[in-house]
């Protein structure tokens, strides 16, 4: 993010303004449901509730507390118990912080929140908040937005990081913070298959039981592009490769098959003229 943390007056009419997760953009939001993230073989069901865990390093009975919450919003009324222990430096580099979160949803969700974030063209991008005009603007007499908006800025700067260099994205390192810990141990290197729900040791900070598998058989004739496309769905989807060929069949969880990304993913296969069939 270029130029100083000032605030700015945006035309609602003239950018891509996001309020609500339900709306049109609302996956920019880091409440937007949808977007799984894995950190140190933790699930984090939002990228909310990753960016308030990394406020207490050194109290990882809190974040685990926060990572096992399903709403994000309760994540966060969860966290404000506790923000005595929040990190002393954290007003200095909770923006380095976010730029990291952000980037992790990025790398994991690299289909679905990539096309999302790109969709919004060459627009400025504004969180519209009723409150908070330091991640977000403010509605002002009329309809003018203004705010510092950082979250919106950060946004920006990760859609021009995305079409210059796509491929930086599959390795996500830890951003330069000390004591950046999680559940006790230094926060490692994030790479795009970490994004795979069901990933061995992934879990919302306790353990669950490895459930029976399904397949899922694939086969046809994709051009690089589209077999890179399929493969980055996958997994968003819930699905790992059982065999790295073009003819596949692939493994998923039982809880994958209501996954709203599985017809995405069969649509895809049609469109692309592939078999696809759930055996």
């Amino acid at each position: 993010m270029n130029g100083p943390l000032e605030q700015r007056t945006y035309t609602p009419a003239e950018v891509v303004v996001f309020r609500k997760t339900n709306e049109t953009f609302g996956g920019l939001s880091n409440m937007a449901p949808g977007f799984p993230v894995i950190v140190n073989q933790v699930r984090f069901m939002t990228s909310e509730a990753l960016y308030q865990c990394c406020r207490y390093p050194d109290a990882p009975e809190v974040q685990k507390l926060i990572a096992s919450q399903s709403s994000p919003m309760t994540a966060k009324m969860k966290s404000k118990r506790y923000r005595d222990a929040t990190r002393a430096d954290w007003d200095n580099i909770r923006v380095r912080v976010m730029r990291w979160c952000l980037r992790v949803k990025l790398a994991e969700n690299l289909t679905t929140f990539g096309q999302l974030l790109l969709s919004t063209g060459d627009k400025p991008i504004v969180e519209h908040s009723a409150k908070d005009q330091f991640w977000g603007a403010k509605a002002q007499d009329g309809e003018a937005l203004t705010g510092v908006n950082v979250l919106g800025r950060l946004l920006m700067e990760l859609r021009e990081q995305l079409r210059s260099s796509p491929n930086d994205f599959q390795e996500i390192p830890p951003p330069q913070v000390p004591n950046f810990l999680l559940f006790g141990r230094p926060v490692g290197v994030i790479t795009a298959r970490d994004a795979q729900p069901n990933s061995p040791g992934a879990s919302n900070g306790h353990s669950d039981q490895e459930l029976p598998r399904r397949k899922v058989e694939i086969s046809g004739t994709l051009g690089r592009t589209d077999w890179d496309n399929l493969m980055q769905l996958l997994a968003a989807s819930k699905l790992s490769p059982d065999k790295a060929l073009l003819n596949i069949e692939l493994l998923f969880s039982p809880e994958a098959a209501d996954n709203p990304r599985m017809n995405m993913l069969a649509e895809m296969a049609r469109r692309f003229g592939i078999h696809f069939r759930v055996l």
